[in-house]
């Protein structure tokens, strides 16, 4: 009898469970980050009128692919925590980090420093990026704007020190980047069969383009999550699935995404975009993957957040 060759066995990844995080969702930023992503959201219903055919398809820019409020946040790392015993020594690690002096020793090597650590951490959110070329790219992100300098080197050393304890393996460099927007949650199958909502006021792309230039009063927020944001609230697989690639690997390159879109324009539009203004970061959060649906008292959907396993506070 022939022998065939044995199958050599396939080693897939443990499952990423957890992530640690920068949550920047607070009582002070969330009106302000509410307001922006509706008026954002606002703004591409306005540059989406009258976008057809096949020349301007990859312009279309899907409203639903704009994140939940709730879910706005940086990432350091993702974990695959598949075990409760693996969960707590996370934890604790976390739980164990000196943070005045990681930052003391973010200062010692900024040598024109003057050794003060700038306590509390204080950033506005700005802009609009991608995270490819925005010719064809899948994810928009905003990014901190830090007037000491200081966020990113610090965030970087704690993202080493997780990465050296041995709770995340990715060594490429840290971009400090809060997605704003990732088609992964607009359903594939079509252009025409998104919804497109309109303005409330009826304002031009101009008008909403100024008002998401300043940072929003609390009486201009208002949430459009339940009508918007259907699709990345369906619990199916691939929206799960979408759901972790947001948080680790669908940034690459070769990203897989159902609807690539051109942004240049958008991008450009978007440069000077204020989402939140002079807000302090409060604490280092470890995460589950995968946002959960908030419903209000109607039943209705109002907003998505991570669930949260532990935290420290940063220092004030």
């Amino acid at each position: 009898m022939p022998s065939w060759p044995a199958k050599e066995a396939t080693h897939k990844r443990p499952p990423l469970t957890h992530f640690v995080c920068i949550p920047l969702v607070t009582d002070v930023t969330r009106p302000q980050l509410d307001a922006s992503l509706s008026r954002f959201r606002d703004l591409l219903a306005e540059n989406n009128k009258g976008v057809d055919g096949p020349a301007s398809a990859q312009t279309f820019v899907p409203v639903k692919a704009v994140r939940p409020v709730g879910t706005i946040h940086f990432t350091l790392g993702v974990m695959s925590l598949t075990s409760v015993d693996r969960v707590s020594e996370a934890i604790g690690f976390l739980q164990s980090l000196d943070l005045r002096q990681l930052m003391q020793e973010v200062l010692l090597e900024r040598k024109s420093d003057n050794g003060v650590a700038p306590w509390p951490l204080k950033i506005s959110l700005t802009s609009l990026h991608s995270m490819h070329p925005p010719e064809n790219t899948s994810i928009l992100y905003a990014g901190p704007q830090d007037a000491n300098d200081v966020l990113s080197p610090f965030c970087a050393k704690l993202s080493q020190m997780f990465r050296s304890a041995g709770f995340t393996s990715d060594d490429r460099p840290l971009k400090l980047h809060a997605t704003i927007l990732n088609t992964i949650y607009a359903k594939a199958g079509g252009r025409g069969r998104q919804p497109v909502p309109a303005g409330p006021r009826g304002e031009s792309s101009s008008q909403a383009t100024s008002a998401l230039r300043r940072p929003q009063d609390a009486n201009d927020a208002k949430s459009t999550m339940a009508g918007e944001g259907g699709s990345a609230q369906d619990d199916s697989g691939s929206e799960r699935q979408g759901r972790d690639q947001d948080t680790s690997r669908g940034h690459g390159p070769n990203a897989r995404a159902p609807i690539r879109l051109d942004a240049t324009s958008l991008l450009e539009e978007c440069k000077e975009i204020v989402w939140a203004s002079d807000f302090t970061l409060e604490k280092i959060a470890l995460c589950k993957m995968g946002a959960k649906k908030v419903f209000g008292d109607d039943g209705e959907v109002v907003d998505e957040e991570y669930e949260e396993v532990a935290s420290v506070p940063l220092p004030l």
